[in-house]
């Protein structure tokens, strides 16, 4: 398991404190072989967990990580601030109301995807669609109606069987859409083909 760092975003030191010995728990009930870890030995460790009070201290932290490391933001606010952040690498999203979707998100990133919490589900997909709306004459991109939705459906973290039930085509038509998705952003993943696809619509990039 790679160094997953967890930044918990609260203005009361004290309330994050309290927040993350509360998540802590959840974790080693779910996660049994995390292990609480220091500062100065992170390296040795899965879980390194951090305290920034507002957005600039967001960057901070991240600044200060190891390239290689996993980043997951615990908030409870305004969204789309922090989902501006997945332009300078952070991979998931947890909202304070969603703790026990923490280990999920832990797996989830730590295994190279994205993750958004329920509480994020919805403002995630809305920011593809109603920003395709939006740029719909916008051609940086050439993407389709259809690959556009199926870009929405990714970034709710839904695999292609769950897509294809959702859209009523078949598995293997969501398989060419991400394909063919994949080719015309010059992504190498799907976690790329989302992150491309929100920076083309400029969303608060940081």
């Amino acid at each position: 398991m790679r160094l997953v760092c967890l930044i918990v975003v609260h203005p009361s030191p004290h309330t994050a404190s309290e927040t993350v010995s509360r998540w802590k728990e959840e974790i080693r009930k779910r996660l049994p072989e995390t292990a609480p870890v220091r500062r100065h030995d992170a390296e040795e460790n899965r879980l390194l967990w951090l305290h920034a009070c507002c957005q600039e201290e967001v960057r901070t932290r991240l600044d200060g990580l190891d390239p290689s490391a996993a980043s997951i933001l615990c908030t409870d606010g305004s969204q789309d601030v922090w989902l501006s952040f997945l332009a300078v690498g952070v991979r998931g999203f947890v909202s304070f109301r969603d703790q026990k979707e923490l280990p999920g998100a832990i797996r989830a990133v730590n295994a190279g995807g994205l993750y958004f919490s329920r509480s994020y589900h919805e403002r995630a997909g809305d920011i593809l669609y109603w920003n395709h709306l939006i740029h719909r004459e916008n051609h940086s991109l050439p993407l389709t109606p259809t690959e556009r939705r199926i870009i929405q459906e990714i970034a709710m973290d839904r695999s292609n069987r769950e897509i294809a039930q959702s859209l009523r085509i078949s598995e293997r038509t969501v398989e060419h859409h991400v394909s063919t998705a994949l080719r015309k952003t010059g992504a190498k993943s799907r976690v790329g083909l989302v992150i491309r696809t929100l920076k083309n619509f400029q969303i608060n990039v940081i």
